[in-house]
């Protein structure tokens, strides 16, 4: 089946798989800059704890991108963009049908065969957290996942 040609827009943010993956891990990148500032902290959304704001992979977006600030904590129920925030956490956990399903759009088979190998990868990685080798590795699977939905035009 091939990939729809609309992705329309959730809030501000693209409904398109890849374009939305790839926003969240270039504003994750922006915050791993700043380890004064920020945390990261897969378990939390955007929470400020000890002087320090603890974000996720979709709070990235939300103090980058929608600059929330940085003192208060954040909830995708909080934004227009709530649904592209639950897919980010999906596709962060390997949950590609159901970030799909979040971003309204059907999970073809055929793309389900080829991405089910780095669903388990990025399990076993410990979904971003754990030691420093499961985050770069996993930062390099999240990296796949946007190539190779882009290449499928998604």
């Amino acid at each position: 089946m091939p990939a729809p040609k609309d992705f329309p827009m959730i809030g501000a943010l693209p409904s398109r798989p890849s374009e939305l993956l790839g926003i969240a891990m270039a504003d994750y990148q922006k915050v791993k800059l700043l380890p004064d500032v920020y945390e990261i902290n897969m378990g939390t959304w955007c929470d400020p704890v000890r002087g320090k704001c603890h974000v996720c992979l979709a709070g990235a977006i939300m103090v980058t991108r929608m600059g929330c600030s940085v003192t208060k904590i954040h909830l995708p129920c909080y934004f227009a963009e709530q649904r592209a925030y639950l897919a980010i956490d999906k596709f962060r956990r390997g949950l590609f049908s159901l970030a799909f399903s979040d971003l309204g759009l059907e999970y073809p088979p055929e793309l389900a065969r080829i991405l089910a190998p780095l669903s388990d990868a990025i399990d076993k990685t410990k979904l971003g957290g754990g030691s420093k080798e499961n985050r770069h590795f996993w930062e390099s699977l999240m990296y796949i996942v946007v190539e190779y939905l882009a290449q499928e035009g998604y």
